[in-house]
């Protein structure tokens, strides 16, 4: 315990509430990647602010984290219970941040702590610091946070949302303050006095919505000065029944999991029955559809409650993007379901005769056992574009501990995930394919067990992130997450639980678990239900047993500028057409997307500024690329201007933005979306991916021959102006993009042809690339990649598949086509094709 020499109450608290907190700009930028969805400019400007890093609950983080090759040093850290989710709060004004935690346990702990040193800054419990601390049950309340705009952590705990502060508005280092504890009214709760909190989110217009475990969803202000009854909205799922004493709690519709919500005031819960989608529009809270997914009542193992076992996710993030809340189910096998979000497409039918027609996919998962009957998670789905993964939670012998109380069989199970002849095995991926509009599996890794940890992603690094166990031993294990295959495993700290550690421990829960303690001494790295999260600073954290761990990697992962410019342009685009969409019937939500995009248009010219000085993309391309974002974000501020006294010139302003930054987007994106039209082709061409599941194996070679009318200059000045892509193509769809930014190393310039030679292949792969003109329809193109930077293409390829070079700088480009005659070789690790015209 800290000492201190402070006053605690609420007296002090409201006074400095719209001050507390880091200085914070109150602005939102989302970050500049593919996939993200829209910032929340209610929740701290974080790396990861809440449980699940962001409101729609994805888990997936553009920052990068620890990356393979790369020495990654464990810290671990004392903790009063296992803290599921830690928010970072936004940078201080000397540039650090702290990380906030709610530890489970019977103390209601709440700590805070320096993100940099990793060392505890302060520990709140109420018993110690209070007069008359509120009770606090053993269970899940307590598990899910978030830290607001203005630097509070948001906790809904038993039966109040909790929000502390810094003491010293501005000082990470000063102590908690307890700022507000609102004590929900009677109409909060299903059956008052058994009935508690059990997550929250925090909605983009500033609403903490709550649900508890007996099926009531709530919405209060996130503002503590806020925070009363008149404010409070409620809606009650069991309705009647809650007040009817013959029936019993496990007849009820029951929450064991947190929610999300998206930009639209879509707000969402899953139950022990259903999954549904509510509104709130600042006024009313009203349920917008309830779709039941398949359940099996019983429960076992690490399971926390009937039905789901996680959060919902939300999958699609723009505009025109088929969107989804994704869970898993509560079949004995367990399925991945994704659900339409909004209205169900004209003509869709259900999946099966039966079947609620707002089910788009349920996909078994298996974790790559073709005869699995069982499977389970605990854990919330992680989402990224229209990936999920799943991880497996189920023991080996997952009936073993049934005969005991829930919170005993639920400790019990998560401790024996460190037993390596006891943890469970596998994590899956599942995409959704827009074309095809169904879920396909794309791999399975049987191998890898992160036994009871959310996990979570960098898609800067490309790794699937999970507390796991190798051999009993706990540490941060990477999945990558094109292939499944594992890249990373950094060992936390291999040592027995301290005495310090244990004197943490629930005692009621002590004598039941003693016996695991003792057998799998590691226990304290356990990741025990925490999420695994990715930092500001390059690493990972997560909470365990009666603690949390940090993951630091020596050097950080380097972010390609050029992508986040080509992000940023691409978030212009669906911010316009969003703001076009809503002109009309939601004009407060088309003038927010116009100032949205003014902020990330600025921030894409800087993207753009920073690509072409570290020579990502040429001078010339990022000269039109600036002017073409200049030119849109012109276009976008005289439509702010114009917002609400000249509607057309806002059309007319928006719909030029989009011309505008049509053009930025064929300068900074390699490959479009389909094949160019027009393409040169070769009298002969020769195509060759291998993937063998090693990525320093990897290989592509393209021979394009006999090229007609194709003169030298046609190449460009690949040395000095001329960016150059290869893309690839299955059934017209993009499949991978190598782009070669010009440089004048590597290449070797003469009269009649350009030899690029880099034997390290450090440039997308390309260690050989020849470009031989002729003025006798004899012209050739050869390009070879192979390693590690290879960009992933996934295989089989759908033919007709499609390789092509572009010359960036003027547009030209070459292609060779292969359909299914011309293709020998097309399995996981193999493609071979040829074409002779």
């Amino acid at each position: 315990m800290l000492s201190r020499t402070r006053e605690v109450g609420l007296a002090l608290s409201l006074a400095f509430v719209s001050s507390a907190g880091p200085a914070l700009a109150q602005v939102c930028l989302t970050p500049l990647a593919a996939e993200e969805p829209l910032c929340n400019a209610e929740m701290a400007d974080s790396p990861w602010g809440t449980s699940h890093r962001v409101s729609y609950a994805q888990a997936s983080s553009p920052h990068p984290g620890p990356e393979p090759g790369v020495s990654v040093s464990a810290e671990h850290l004392i903790l009063p219970g296992p803290p599921i989710a830690l928010d970072f709060t936004a940078p201080y004004t000397d540039g650090g941040r702290a990380v906030w935690g709610s530890p489970l346990g019977l103390e209601g702990a709440t700590v805070k702590i320096d993100h940099d040193t990793f060392q505890l800054i302060d520990l709140y419990i109420p018993a110690d610091e209070e007069p008359s601390p509120p009770p606090v049950v053993a269970g899940i309340s307590g598990a899910y946070n978030v830290i607001d705009r203005d630097g509070r952590f948001i906790v809904g705990r038993t039966s109040a949302i909790e929000v502390f502060a810094d003491s010293v508005a501005g000082d990470r280092f000063s102590e908690i303050a307890l700022v507000q504890r609102y004590f929900l009214p009677t109409q909060a709760f299903c059956r008052d006095g058994e009935d508690i909190v059990a997550g929250m989110v925090l909605t983009y217009d500033g609403q903490i919505a709550f649900a508890t475990e007996q099926g009531v969803l709530g919405v209060i202000p996130r503002d503590p000065a806020q925070m009363v009854d008149a404010n409070l909205q409620t809606l009650s799922l069991n309705g009647a029944d809650c007040a009817n004493p013959s029936i019993p709690v496990d007849e009820l519709e029951t929450v064991s999991n947190s929610l999300a919500a998206d930009e639209e005031g879509g707000i969402y819960l899953v139950t022990s029955e259903a999954m549904y989608k509510f509104h709130f529009d600042g006024t009313t809270l009203s349920q917008v559809w309830r779709a039941e997914y398949e359940v099996d009542p019983t429960l076992g193992g690490v399971r926390l409650g009937v039905g789901s076992g996680s959060t919902p996710s939300l999958m699609g993030t723009a505009l025109g993007d088929d969107q989804f809340v994704v869970i898993t189910d509560g079949q004995r096998l367990m399925h991945l379901v994704l659900m339409w979000r909004d209205e169900i497409p004209p003509g869709w039918q259900p999946i099966s005769p039966g079947k609620d027609p707002r089910i788009a996919c349920e996909f078994p998962i298996t974790f790559g056992d073709p005869l699995a009957t069982e499977s389970l998670s605990e854990q919330s789905v992680m989402v990224r574009g229209h990936s999920a993964v799943v991880v497996n939670n189920q023991l080996q012998n997952d009936s073993q501990f049934d005969a005991f109380p829930a919170i005993v069989r639920n400790a019990l199970s998560a401790l024996e995930g460190g037993n390596p002849d006891e943890a469970p095995f596998g994590i899956e991926r599942v995409d959704w394919d827009p074309l095809l509009r169904s879920c396909r599996g794309v791999w399975a890794n049987p191998t890898v067990s992160i036994p009871n940890g959310i996990p979570g992603m960098s898609s800067a690094t490309n790794l699937v992130y999970g507390l796991g166990q190798k051999d009993g031993v706990w540490g941060l294990e990477g999945i990558d997450f094109d292939t499944g295959a594992s890249k990373l495993f950094a060992p936390g700290l291999e040592q027995p639980c301290s005495q310090a550690s244990l004197d943490n421990v629930n005692p009621l829960l002590v004598p039941f678990i003693q016996d695991s303690l003792d057998r799998l001494p590691n226990s304290c790295e356990n990741s025990f239900f925490a999420g695994t999260e990715v930092g500001p600073d390059g690493a990972v954290y997560t909470g365990t047993f009666v603690g949390a761990s940090k993951y630091t990697p020596a050097t950080i992962a380097a972010v390609s500028p050029r992508p986040q410019a080509v992000a940023g342009a691409r978030q212009g685009v669906d911010l316009a057409e969003r703001a076009l969409a809503d002109l009309g019937a939601e004009p407060a939500h088309a003038l927010d997307a116009i100032q949205r995009g003014l902020l990330q248009l600025q921030a894409d010219l800087a993207a753009i500024g920073a690509a072409d000085a570290a020579g990502a993309i040429g001078p010339d391309l990022a000269a039109q690329a600036s002017a073409d974002v200049a030119a849109a974000l012109g276009h976008y501020a005289t439509a702010e201007a114009a917002f609400g006294s000249d509607p057309l010139l806002v059309t007319a302003e928006l719909n030029a933005a989009l011309a505008d930054l049509s053009g930025a987007l064929a300068a900074l994106d390699p490959c479009q979306a389909a094949p160019r039209a027009s393409c040169r082709t070769g009298e002969r061409s020769h195509l060759v991916v291998r993937y063998p599941g090693d990525d320093l194996r990897a290989r592509l070679t393209w021979k394009l021959l006999r090229i007609p009318s194709t003169f030298q200059a046609d190449f460009g000045d690949p040395s000095g102006t001329t960016d150059l892509a290869m893309c690839l193509y299955a059934d017209g769809t993009r499949s991978a993009s190598f782009d070669l930014p010009p440089a004048p190393s590597g290449w070797k310039i003469a009269s009649r042809v350009y030899r690029y030679r880099d034997a390290a292949a450090s440039v997308n792969g390309f260690q050989t690339v020849v470009l031989r003109g002729s003025t006798r329809d004899r012209a050739s193109i050869t390009v070879r990649a192979q390693g590690a930077d290879l960009p992933f293409v996934r295989l089989p390829m759908t033919e007709p598949i499609t390789a092509q070079l572009v010359n960036l700088e003027s547009g030209a480009c070459w292609e060779s086509s292969f359909d299914a005659t011309d293709v020998t070789r097309n399995h996981d690790t193999l493609l071979r094709a040829r074409s002779i015209d």
